[in-house]
């Protein structure tokens, strides 16, 4: 074999080497970007799992008769045939809100510092 023969065929399998690698580097960026894809599409798989677990819970209360006679009073302001709807001014409901707070401070203390209060000591 003549020298430029064997000069020809060692480019030749140079140039042959450098597209494989080449070709490989592509493949490799390729599946990594496609790995990224099937991270981001799991985790949106997972939230939407989630947000369809949540979809079920609302429509299993939803679907009670209880939840929407509860929205219709409540919301719409209706009531039964024979029923009549009561609007309570929001400064009593704030003052029963206190009152009650109020009670629950009382009732965290202890029975001899009432009966202590109560009978002025």
């Amino acid at each position: 074999m003549s020298i430029t023969r064997r000069r020809l065929l060692v480019y030749a399998v140079m140039l042959a080497s450098l597209l494989v690698v080449i070709n490989l580097v592509k493949d490799i960026i390729r599946l990594s970007k496609a790995d990224e894809r099937l991270s981001a599409s799991q985790a949106e798989l997972t939230e939407a799992k989630k947000q369809q677990e949540e979809l079920k819970r609302n429509l299993a209360v939803a679907g009670d008769g209880f939840w929407l006679e509860k929205q219709i009073r409540n919301v719409l302001k209706m009531a039964k045939p024979e029923e009549v709807v009561v609007v309570v001014p929001e400064e009593i409901v704030r003052a029963s809100e206190i009152a009650a707070v109020g009670e629950a401070q009382r009732q965290e203390e202890s029975n001899l510092s009432q009966w202590l209060k109560a009978f002025g000591f």
